[in-house]
Formats: structure tokens, sequence, C-alpha cells
């Protein structure tokens, strides 16, 4: 058996633990599947792997969370935005899921689900870390697509396309229902926001990432170095 890590870590207390939570979720978007990627992952053995292979002390429910008792009966358009009662209420219990692991001192991996529940996931860790050291978290956002679109920029209405808005302040609601339950301690800042290997950019993002100064490699830029 490995050992979790060769480098201390900096921030976290409890090294050797890995939080795990499990969201089984796709309503950011408007095709199914996602939702079955955690339990797939989960029955190939990737939490055996962690646990014997690089020996992480394991913190999971034993769940895969669909949330089913979060959805709302009725889930309108709102802003534009498709499922937006659904969305938000899931992303804030997942908030709180993890601020509760994050809290703690350990590491969290999260089976996801498409991009909303970024919202989630940033959202918790960022009110954990300033708890726990006073400070504001920064994000390496690796992906082909920057998810900053706000609900006005969004050519598709798709909310897996806007997490990144919503965790800067970028994009804001005050219903509490939809989105307004992020506080400012649940935000990060564009300052501490970098992307690496965008490749597939909307319009609109194009202007919020040039005009909020968002530091972000292309594929281009990665290609060019290590050619």
């Amino acid at each position: 058996m490995t050992t979790t890590s060769m480098i201390q870590p900096k921030f976290l207390t409890k090294p050797d633990e890995l939080g795990v939570v499990a969201v089984g979720f796709s309503g950011g978007q408007c095709k199914p599947g996602v939702d079955a990627a955690p339990s797939a992952l989960i029955s190939s053995g990737l939490l055996t792997q962690l646990h014997e292979e690089l020996g992480y002390n394991l913190n999971h429910d034993n769940t895969v969370h669909s949330y089913k008792e979060l959805m709302p009966q009725n889930d309108p358009d709102y802003r534009g935005m498709k499922n937006p009662l659904a969305v938000s209420a899931v992303t804030q219990k997942l908030s709180e899921q993890v601020y509760n692991q994050a809290k703690e001192g350990r590491c969290v991996l999260t089976l996801g689900g498409d991009h909303s529940i970024a919202i989630g996931t940033i959202s918790g860790t960022a009110k954990a870390i300033r708890e726990r050291l006073g400070r504001e978290m920064a994000v390496i956002w690796v992906d082909a697509h920057a998810d900053i679109n706000t609900p006005e920029s969004s050519e598709s209405g798709n909310i897996h396309g806007m997490p990144v808005a919503f965790l800067t302040g970028l994009a804001e609601e005050k219903r509490e229902d939809i989105f307004g339950w992020i506080k400012d301690d649940n935000k990060i800042s564009v300052k501490k926001l970098v992307y690496i290997g965008l490749r597939d950019i909307d319009r609109g993002e194009k202007k919020i990432l040039r005009e909020n100064g968002i530091k972000a490699f292309s594929m281009h830029d990665i290609d060019r170095q290590v050619a």
C-alpha cells in the first residue's frame, strides 16, 4: 500500500482522511446519464482503491444521493434558467454536506453529476476554508468549458453552464429558493480563479472573462507549452 501523499499538506489537519459525497443528479442540463456516474465509479471499485491502495480513511455515508425529496412538483423557467428550484435545492444541500466534511480538515471528493453541482462543492468548501483558516479559497478550474455564463448571457438556460458565475457573485439572485442562499462566505474571488484547458467558450463567457481579468489558459496555450 502506498501512502496517501508524499507531500505534507499545508491546509488539511486530517490529510489521511477523505470525505466522499456521491451526487446522482443531472438536472443542471437536459440529458440523462450523468446521474449514473457515481454508482458506476463506486461499483467499479474506486472507493476500494482509494482506501486499500492509497491508504485513505473514507468518510462516506454509503449513499448515492438523488435528492428526490427535494424535487419540486413544478419548476418553471426563471430568468431563462431551466429547473432553477431543483438545482438550487440540490446544490444547497450538497453545499451543507461538503461543508460538514471540509470543516473537519479533510479533503472532500464529490462524485457527480452534471457541472451544476460545482455550486455546492465549491461553496461548501469556501465556507469551511474561511472558518478554519481565515482566508479565501483559490480555485483551479480544469475544463474545456468556462461554465461562467450568467442567466442573461446563457444561450441554453442550462445551469450547468453557470456555476462559476454564481460562485463569484457575477450572477446574483435574491430569492432564497433560487441561489439566494449563496452568501459571501460561500463565494470565491475572480482574482483567485484560473482556468486551464479551455477550448469551447460561449461568446458571452469570453466577454465575462475579459471584463473581469480572469486568468485562463486554453488548450492552444497548453499545446504550445508541451510542444
